[in-house]
């Protein structure tokens, strides 16, 4: 398990200007990284999944979810990530890519981040999940034991957002 710190810059609908950064950190319940053709059969050197809650709970405040490939329920290969390995020296692999496609069309985003909503004066929030849009960038490094990856990009509601994330891997 690890930690995923999340720094979010949301906009005023009314303004369009950004509201002060807000920062949730989050334990990681999963990452899960592999060289080599990813089961999918999608064309990148290596496969990402992230997570920072855990599967049927709901997720918290700033919380992320990375999936860098998929296939549909309908068949579909979603190619969300174009990853490229840096380099690979003394047993640690560095990476990098872009979100190249989001698949909001096709209803399959799978790349969110949980961002707090207001329910109504008074009454608090709750974590809404927003899609990360195309073009947001990863770029990090693991080994056999540790992992770490930095997140930067916007979301389909124009809110600026950079995670980092370490995980000790088992």
């Amino acid at each position: 398990m690890g930690t995923a710190i999340t720094t979010l810059y949301e906009i005023d609908p009314l303004t369009g200007q950004y509201f002060q950064p807000q920062v949730f950190q989050n334990d990681t319940t999963e990452v899960q990284v592999q060289i080599g053709t990813p089961s999918t059969g999608a064309p990148n050197p290596l496969s990402l999944g992230i997570t920072s809650f855990a599967l049927g709970e709901l997720p918290p405040a700033g919380g992320v979810t990375i999936v860098s490939d998929a296939i549909a329920d309908n068949g579909l290969l979603a190619e969300y990530w174009d990853l490229e390995i840096i380099s690979q020296e003394n047993g640690v692999v560095e990476f990098q890519g872009v979100l190249q496609e989001d698949y909001r069309e096709a209803a399959i985003a799978a790349n969110i981040i949980d961002i707090p909503q207001s329910m109504a004066p008074g009454i608090g929030s709750i974590p809404f999940p927003e899609t990360m849009i195309e073009g947001t960038q990863i770029s990090g490094s693991f080994s056999q034991t540790e992992f770490q990856a930095n997140i930067v990009g916007q979301t389909t509601q124009l809110d600026i957002f950079s995670v980092q994330i370490y995980d000790i891997l088992v």
